[in-house]
């Protein structure tokens, strides 16, 4: 069972290869082990070991970041040629089942003086989830007006050394998700939109950096940290924004865009401060430059506005060149 291959990757000889990232995973079910070892003959070289793995039904936790992948099926391979290997495994993860492949890369890394070689156990998961699941994972209830389901391909990289900490990346084109928000955040279920997503997953921390499609020649780039999982500081960019002076308190959105109607982005704010309260009372500062600004049955070229809440309401200031 688990503390067979518990035995076997952290505290058997062979624990000096594999002890790093046995640490990080935590083995849960029913597993089957066979062993091939090759003894030398000489002192001077180094033991060969194979080590087939049997998974059935297993539950296999990454202890940082919490994700766990349920009943996994398949043979997970760890030898002293290749590493962790695992190419057919199947797996429910957020939900859903979903393909996983484990493997051990090497890569030289060019920051050390040596540029000596970095080890890490790569999970790469090819699959589908719903907008609700992920939200969950980061403890988010749910968002105004955002749902569907989407299929991605995401990488879990668990750094086999000391010093480096685990990276989720998640790519996808986000077919099948639904956003019912204000122009230009708005999308349907059948647009393709790119988004990049990276976490960096820390002790009780996490940093996470987003790139979106918007539409085309529009993207979104985000900057958010999780303490806890909850969401403490953040940057929204949307366009060639530039941040200025952000509330280190809470989320702050900057956007740079063509044309803009007023109504709607008002009712939005105002629904998602009747909808949230926590979640409202996250965002801190809205700061939008506007070619076009349509607004109380007029339009208005070249505005500036910034939307605060410095008390229970949200303050709107309006600036720019045919604003009086």
């Amino acid at each position: 069972g688990p503390k067979d291959i518990d035995y076997w990757l952290k505290e058997s000889p062979l624990a000096t290869h594999t002890e790093s990232i046995a640490e990080q995973l935590q083995v849960e079910g029913d597993v089957g082990i066979e062993l091939d070892l090759g003894i030398p003959f000489s002192s001077e070289e180094d033991v060969t070991y194979r080590v087939m793995t049997s998974l059935n039904s297993t539950d296999v936790t990454h202890k940082e970041s919490g994700l766990l992948f349920k009943n996994v099926n398949g043979v997970l391979e760890v030898s002293s040629d290749t590493g962790v290997t695992a190419n057919n495994l199947k797996t429910e993860f957020l939900g859903e089942k979903v393909g996983l492949k484990i493997e051990t890369r090497s890569e030289i890394d060019s920051n050390t003086e040596a540029h000596l070689s970095k080890t890490q156990t790569v999970l790469s998961l090819d699959g589908g989830v719903k907008v609700e699941n992920l939200l969950e994972y980061f403890d988010v209830n749910s968002i105004m007006g955002l749902s569907g389901h989407f299929n991605y391909q995401a990488e879990l990289s668990v750094p086999n050394d000391d010093g480096t900490y685990p990276n989720l990346s998640i790519k996808s084109d986000l077919k099948g998700v639904t956003a019912e928000w204000p122009a230009p955040l708005n999308k349907k279920p059948i647009d393709s939109r790119s988004l990049d997503l990276d976490v960096l997953i820390k002790p009780d921390q996490m940093y996470l950096a987003l790139n979106f499609e918007l539409e085309k020649s529009l993207n979104l780039e985000s900057e958010l940290l999780f303490v806890g999982n909850k969401l403490t500081f953040g940057e929204v960019l949307i366009g060639d924004a530039i941040s200025k002076a952000p509330d280190i308190t809470g989320l702050n959105i900057f956007a740079k865009i063509n044309e803009v109607q007023l109504d709607p982005w008002l009712n939005f704010i105002q629904e998602i401060s009747d909808n949230a309260a926590a979640e409202s009372n996250l965002i801190k500062k809205i700061e939008l430059d506007i070619g076009k600004l349509s607004a109380y049955g007029q339009v208005f070229q070249g505005t500036h506005a910034i939307l605060t809440k410095p008390s229970e309401f949200w303050q709107l200031e309006l600036a720019g060149q045919s604003i009086q």
